[in-house]
């Protein structure tokens, strides 16, 4: 029994790997879910936490087959109108009355196994949010990416870069010297190394496999998943053999000491774990020490998981655990990671869908959630949805892979949008100038009382900057055609707009600004037009008059306004070597001259936004910008209006 803020239910059968489990809303009192199939794994979860109960016996006998083997009863909870009671039951044996007894057999062992996991059960990592991920898949031609690729990639603003086919951990894939020089590079550029490894498979050149194949004990730890082997195309090192999910008989000792092989020998800062679902695919269960044949080794998997995660928070304190589950959150497994990899770019049903039963876990979890586009499957998600579905739920969990920025360098790269390198840069940046991962969010799933848009399928998230107040707001249209919506604010105060002050309202895409009065905010914000499955991205700031001010272009760190010397001075940071253009309000002033890191730069006034703009190239740590002003409103700076980004939606929100 427990009482918790739960919503939605999952039940994993121990014949299935939980992609196909039963799933749906909590039940309502009175109304219970009750199953009679094979059951491994009982969970009740919400975005605010998630319990399961777990078995590896449950059901060995049901004295008929309608009996019950698991069920979920709720009652409502006189101290709280939030809470629910939920009773959570597995059966390992159900006799119904006047049945015969289940016999145990004399001397033969029957024992099993039960479990409990609970979420939130630890921190949140310290990078949450700054976790986006680059994936290097690469093929036989291509299988470590050059130093200019690893350049590219950290200045579209990722935060990790997993090398995905890199081979046994501890043993990379020739040719010798390549892997350090990738790692070098990654770190040079502030980004983390992520190792990948497979929860089922092993490379059939591991030493450990060739060792148990030559002394005829292969099938100590042979697996049946893919077949029983997988061989990229592309590549035919990528030459992987399934093992049991239970890594029996010695092969779980065998698999972390190739991680302290790894860590001995690199300097990675985490594991990218790849099909991490309890499959029930072993055919060698007595070998193996399973009880019963049809079994899923979810027990197994989760001890295997802690131990992994165990030895990298002793080795790697700031470690990376990332887990590849499609959408078989069962939360035993799910429990020791930081960050949750979401199928392969297919499609969810809806926001409503993505955020119950998939952004929920991670959530729920302390961790991280990750999803990519996909290819020219039509299951699968463009570019531009899933940046809509990564704004409007937290940021930080569009991730890319190498054949999709670099098409052009993989034959195999298929559905890729002409803009998606655009996608992925101007997104990607957008969250980090902001400073999204200190951010406060209000999703537009429970934050209807705070805000709301006016059209079906149109929906908005605001981010708070905790220091400055600031706001980033995402206006995004999930629908297959253009639409024009509002943004209504019921209450405005409490996300930090006053009525009576002066904001300054920027278009990251049209770049294009406009001040207007606190109380003008639903007025400024009305008849947005929203491309089909793609968003407007805009910020607030208070802008006190005739002062100014920073608005985009880099993360701005500090900001000093100096009247008698009229200077503004900025502190701003990026990616280095990112050619990002700067924006600064100057109110009536005119420019004298912008200064970058000492030297003269070339800026221009849009004047009829107040708008001074030019590039500025980013460096190692604080990059200082001084923007100097004349006692008069004209200034020295030519004139030369703002460009549009090149994935700016049709229509300007700010001339509406």
């Amino acid at each position: 029994a427990v009482r918790g803020l739960f919503n939605g239910f999952l039940h994993k059968r121990r014949d299935e790997n939980g992609d196909a489990a039963e799933r749906g809303k909590l039940p309502s009192p009175g109304d219970p879910f009750r199953t009679s199939k094979l059951t491994s794994c009982l969970s009740v979860f919400s975005p605010e936490a998630a319990l399961a109960l777990f078995t590896d016996r449950g059901a060995t006998h049901l004295s008929k087959s309608s009996l019950v083997s698991a069920e979920i009863e709720t009652g409502p909870d006189p101290g709280s109108e939030k809470l629910a009671r939920t009773q959570l039951t597995q059966y390992v044996v159900h006799v119904a009355p006047g049945d015969p007894a289940f016999i145990l057999k004399a001397g033969e062992e029957f024992s099993f196994r039960t479990g409990i996991s609970l979420a939130p059960n630890r921190t949140a990592h310290p990078r949450a949010h700054d976790l986006r991920m680059f994936i290097w898949i690469g093929d036989a031609k291509y299988p470590y990416p050059t130093n200019e690729e690893i350049n590219q990639v950290a200045r579209w603003g990722y935060g990790l870069f997993q090398l995905h086919r890199v081979g046994t951990p501890g043993e990379p894939r020739p040719p010798v010297g390549e892997l350090e020089r990738v790692i070098r590079r990654v770190h040079e550029l502030g980004m983390l190394f992520i190792w990948e490894e497979n929860a089922d498979l092993l490379y059939t050149s591991a030493p450990g496999v060739q060792e148990k194949k030559a002394a005829g004990k292969w099938d100590l730890w042979r697996g049946y998943n893919y077949g029983g082997r997988y061989v990229a195309n592309m590549d035919p090192y990528c030459d992987l053999i399934g093992t049991c999910l239970a890594s029996p008989n010695g092969m779980a000792d065998y698999r972390l000491a190739n991680i302290n092989r790894m860590l001995d020998r690199f300097a990675v800062d985490g594991i990218y774990l790849d099909d991490n679902l309890a499959y029930a695919n072993c055919n060698l269960w007595k070998e193996h020490g399973h009880p019963q044949k049809i079994y899923d080794c979810l027990i197994e998997l989760h001890e295997m998981n802690w131990r992994r995660r165990e030895l990298l928070r002793r080795r790697v304190p700031h470690a990376v655990l990332i887990s590849h589950n499609t959408k078989a959150f069962v939360l035993p497994i799910l429990a020791d990671f930081d960050a949750q990899y979401f199928a392969e770019g297919y499609c969810f049903d809806s926001l409503a869908d993505y955020w119950n039963n998939y952004r929920a876990w991670g959530l729920a979890l302390n961790a991280q959630s990750m999803i990519c586009p996909g290819d020219d499957e039509g299951i699968r998600c463009s570019a531009s949805l899933a940046c809509n579905y990564d704004l409007l739920t937290g940021g930080g969990q569009y991730s890319q892979m190498d054949w999709r920025l670099f098409p052009n360098k993989f034959h195999y790269a298929g559905g890729v949008a002409p803009a998606e390198q655009d996608y992925s840069r101007i997104y990607n940046l957008a969250e980090a100038y902001f400073g999204l991962s200190d951010a406060h969010a209000f999703y537009p799933a429970d934050s209807t009382n705070l805000f709301h848009t006016t059209e079906a399928l149109t929906f908005a998230a605001v981010y708070q900057n905790p220091s400055s107040g600031e706001l980033l707001i995402p206006i995004a249209n999930m629908d297959s055609k253009s639409l024009t919506t509002s943004l209504v604010f019921q209450d405005s105060k409490s996300l930090g707009i006053q009525s009576e002050k002066t904001y300054l309202l920027f278009d990251v895409h049209e770049r294009k600004a406009k001040v207007f009065r606190g109380s003008n905010i639903n007025q400024i914000l009305k008849q947005v037009p929203v491309a089909a499955q793609n968003l407007q991205l805009l910020t607030v700031r208070q802008q006190l008059p005739g002062i100014p001010c920073h608005v985009w272009g880099g993360k701005r760190l500090s900001e000093k306004w100096e009247k008698h010397k009229r200077k503004l001075t900025l502190e701003i940071a990026g990616p280095p070597g990112l050619v990002e253009t700067a924006y600064v309000w100057v109110a009536d002033h005119g420019v004298e001259e912008v200064r970058v890191a000492g030297k003269k730069a070339e800026f221009s006034l849009d004047g009829s936004q107040g708008l001074a703009h030019g590039p500025v190239t980013f460096t190692p740590g604080l990059l200082k910008m001084e923007i100097l002003f004349s006692a008069k409103s004209a200034g020295k700076i030519p004139e030369a209006k703002t460009i549009r980004d090149a994935i700016a939606p049709t229509g300007d929100p700010l001339h509406r």
